[in-house]
């Protein structure tokens, strides 16, 4: 859904990998890239529930929306709220998760915001932590007042994954467990981006949903 090339500032690196669930080519992941007339980069990947053209069709108007509403408050936070009462009024009953992460590219100081997502991971020289502290409810569930913002450090050699469900959705195996797993491969895996995203798609337990991962480097 992304037509052109992602930007990324000077010293950064980004890269990314999305995998079809066997049933559809097209499913309700979705990524993206936005730059702020500020110029900070704001990069984002979202989930929405249900997999054909129809939810492709609906990824697309949120995406559009959210970039606008990005661009126009400047903050994802408040962008996020706006894109809830979005859903609300125009596509009740659509359940979505998205998280966000706006990155000044001058400090390398990164705001996290999730709607419902799962928490990024943030690697460094001594391993990687999931970044929990950024939380808020799915969009079409509630409209939420605020949302819980995480600001993360990407220093030199760091490294920042967003990700969706299908990275570490396994049958049989607690979700929290799962995202252990998922931190601990991370850990091990190099931190190029490219790289980085290889090795966690190859590591993925089987999965019949899609599988979308964005990686960020800092050099």
């Amino acid at each position: 859904m992304v037509t052109e090339r992602p930007a990324i500032p000077a010293g950064f690196s980004l890269a990314t990998r999305y995998l079809p669930s066997g049933r559809d080519i097209v499913g309700g992941d979705w990524y993206d890239v936005t730059v702020l007339p500020d110029g900070r980069v704001v990069v984002m990947v979202g989930d929405v529930a249900g997999h054909g053209m129809g939810v492709a069709a609906i990824t697309a108007q949120m995406r559009h929306a959210l970039r606008a509403y990005l661009v126009n408050e400047g903050s994802a936070s408040v962008a996020l709220r706006q894109l809830g009462t979005l859903i609300g009024a125009l596509l009740p009953g659509k359940l979505a998760t998205v998280v966000a992460a706006e990155l000044d590219p001058s400090t390398g100081t990164v705001r996290v915001t999730s709607a419902g997502h799962l928490p990024v991971l943030h690697l460094t020289d001594g391993g990687a932590r999931l970044v929990r502290e950024a939380t808020g409810p799915a969009l079409g569930i509630d409209v939420a007042t605020s949302y819980a913002e995480a600001t993360v450090q990407l220093r030199p050699g760091d490294a920042l994954v967003l990700y969706s469900d299908g990275l570490v959705e396994e049958r049989g195996v607690h979700l929290l467990d799962s995202l252990e797993g998922l931190r601990d491969r991370a850990a091990a895996a190099s931190r190029d981006p490219d790289e980085l995203c290889e090795q966690l798609v190859a590591a993925a337990p089987t999965t019949s949903d899609d599988v979308t991962v964005l990686a960020v480097r800092r050099y």
